[in-house]
């Protein structure tokens, strides 16, 4: 009665969902009190950075306990490998709510900057071109005294940028802060300055054990006592004498999550505050919390558009069979206007374009999943059950080797399982918002200081609005191809007799792999392999067979194929 009463109204209980979540997204906001501006660094010939500058907001009144005026303590933030600067934003906008401009920019060869050069393509170059990227920034900040501090600088990194972080403290000593997340590095005694370390329990790269040693190397006041994990209460060294030393362990991040995880950033502004001599006041993080907000908005107001949208397809769905196809066009087309005249709107600069490519991707996605509902209005509810089940085991899938990392952590501090559920419930929201950061990247190579939008999404847009629904139901029809092939029964018969077009497709595999050790010859990767093959091969294990096999064994297990039965029964066809 329930599921037939909700189905019934469901546009109302989206419209309630989506009017919760937006008041929720309002009062969470960390953003009103920052000012954020972006700009190009051009540090040589052909070479560019793209900046994105976080300093408080200046239009808080004067004489307010909230105001700070220039010109203000800076923290450098590097993102890690195959990110881009948007991962630090979190961080950034935390540190501009206690007054400290925090500055975040993207490599060369990410995000939006220029490439690198042609003779520095190896993964080795890494250490120089970022190096030189990170200390350009520097060169700006105190270019700028009237801006920026220059007797209170520090630098911060996630996972690659933690080891440019590192090298760039070891060479500036006047840098006071030094905060490294899911990296760890050598360090004396006394360098780099006030060294903090911050990683998760379920770190699948860099786990703590290893940071825990590095520490101890800077000294022997930076050891543990025997059986004793380092937490927030303990510290070694002296933030006067600039070599002050932290590990904190989170109980809730892994190595994705790093930068987004509430219990790291309050560690982080507060070691930074206390490298600065800031006085602290209590500020909640609500930037984690907002980010997992952000993406349920944007999952409750595609479900609200979409319900919207059948709802007011009902009135022609006993019409003539033309008319039908005629209001599908209708929407497609209408919402095809939309992301077309938001592109405009933010090449031109009547709009920013930073928001007008946010609002393009997601009507693209509100485009795909209602031409799809409108094409297949008795499927959709089995769809979305279905599909929301096999994107649950995807995510479980791969959560599966962080959790499998942080055994040994959890064996340490069993007190640490009480937080599981935080982190199995953020993790997922936190990844995905991630990963569209990533997409926005693929779609909107420039975003920043113009808008600029790749020919992959206007095409994905023609293919919705000239055959409504098609990508959706390729997404479908391939799904059941790939499920019912791992259903099949294993059968060793017939191995040893290849017809001509297992002969192809193995022959195609080989070229392929070939091209690929090719490639990875000329950048210097191959060799990297063979030099740390067991490492590799435990990644390979670890990341990659491990979450698919899983895939493939819930698959065809009878639980879970039971369970798929009942959602497709119990949804409406």
């Amino acid at each position: 009665m329930l599921r037939r009463w909700l189905r019934s109204r469901f546009w109302l209980v989206s419209l309630l969902v989506l009017s919760a979540v937006i008041a929720l997204c309002v009062a969470l906001n960390p953003g009103l009190t920052t000012d954020a501006e972006s700009l190009v660094l051009a540090p040589g010939e052909g070479q560019s950075l793209v900046l994105r500058i976080f300093t408080p907001n200046a239009a808080i009144p004067q004489g307010s306990a909230k105001r700070h005026a220039p010109p203000y303590p800076t923290l450098l933030l590097l993102h890690g490998i195959n990110s881009s600067k948007s991962s630090m934003v979190p961080l950034a906008v935390e540190l501009t709510r206690r007054g400290i401009a925090a500055i975040t920019f993207d490599f060369r060869g990410y995000g939006e900057s220029s490439p690198r050069p042609p003779n520095l393509q190896r993964v080795e170059d890494l250490e120089v071109t970022t190096l030189e990227d990170a200390s350009a920034v520097l060169h700006y900040v105190r270019q700028h005294p009237e801006r920026f501090d220059r007797q209170r600088l520090g630098v911060a990194g996630h996972s690659l940028g933690g080891e440019t972080a590192m090298q760039l403290a070891r060479l500036n000593p006047d840098l006071r802060a030094t905060v490294l997340l899911s990296m760890g590095g050598s360090m004396t005694a006394t360098s780099p300055s006030n060294v903090f370390l911050g990683v998760g329990i379920y770190e699948q790269i860099n786990p703590a054990s290893g940071l825990r040693e590095q520490l101890a190397e800077a000294g022997e006041d930076c050891r543990a006592p025997e059986g004793i994990r380092e937490t927030d209460r303990a510290f070694c060294g002296d933030f006067t004498a600039a070599n002050a030393r932290k590990l904190f362990v989170s109980a809730t991040a892994d190595h994705i999550t790093a930068p987004y995880d509430a219990a790291i950033l309050q560690q982080v502004v507060s070691w930074v505050q206390s490298a600065f001599a800031i006085p602290q006041k209590t500020v909640s993080i609500r930037v984690s919390a907002y980010l997992c907000a952000l993406v349920v908005l944007s999952a409750s107001a595609i479900a609200s558009g979409v319900a919207f949208l059948v709802r007011s397809g009902r009135s022609v769905a006993e019409t003539p069979q033309n008319l039908r196809l005629w209001y599908r066009r209708f929407v497609t087309g209408l919402l095809a206007f939309l992301i077309a005249l938001m592109g405009l709107m933010g090449a031109t600069g009547t709009a920013p374009s930073s928001g007008a490519a946010r609002m393009m991707l997601f009507s693209y996605l509100l485009q795909l999943v209602a031409n799809y509902a409108l094409r297949e209005p008795k499927k959709i509810a089995a769809a979305a059950s279905i599909g929301s089940l096999y994107g649950s085991l995807v995510m479980a899938a791969w959560l599966l080797p962080a959790l499998l990392c942080g055994i040994p952590e959890l064996a340490r501090q069993p007190a640490d399982l009480l937080r599981l559920p935080q982190f199995v419930l953020q993790w997922p929201l936190l990844t995905l918002y991630n990963y569209l950061q990533a997409v926005r990247l693929i779609f909107f190579p420039r975003y920043s200081l113009y808008l600029s939008v790749s020919w992959l999404f206007w095409g994905l847009v023609a293919v919705e609005l000239f055959a409504p629904g098609a990508t959706l139901s390729a997404v479908e029809r391939s799904g059941t191809w790939l499920v019912e092939r791992l259903r099949r029964p294993v059968r060793f018969a017939g191995v040893g007799r290849l017809s001509g077009s297992k002969i192809a497709l193995i022959a195609g595999l080989l070229v392929i792999f070939a091209l690929i050790l090719v490639r990875r010859a000329s950048d210097g990767l191959l060799g990297k392999v063979f030099v740390e093959s067991g490492w590799v091969l435990k990644s390979l294990g670890l990341f990659v067979m491990l979450p698919l096999g899983a895939i493939a064994l819930m698959a065809r297990s009878p639980f879970f194929q039971r369970w798929e039965r009942a959602l497709y029964n119990s949804s409406d066809l």
